[in-house]
């Protein structure tokens, strides 16, 4: 693969990863930074110790709405 592949496939990696809720985004990354040095199972509670407090939050329940209205969302990090 080309550099120039390779950066366009990057930015378009990127630019789908930006369209999400940030907060998830976030507890995504936080997720995969400590999983790489857990056992399995920790890793696994790790994710949902991480995922689950995201469920009280506004952009989850605007994903939610948003889905359930078949329109995109309008992510707030909130």
């Amino acid at each position: 693969m080309s550099l120039h592949r390779l950066m366009d496939t990057a930015l378009e990696l990127a630019l789908m990863i930006a369209k999400n809720a940030p907060l998830g985004v976030r507890a995504a990354k936080r997720v995969l930074r400590a999983a790489a040095d857990l056992p399995l199972e920790e890793a696994l509670a790790y994710s949902q110790q991480e995922r689950y407090p995201l469920n009280d939050t506004e952009d989850f329940v605007g994903g939610l709405e948003a889905f359930a209205g078949k329109r995109q969302p309008a992510f707030r990090g909130r």
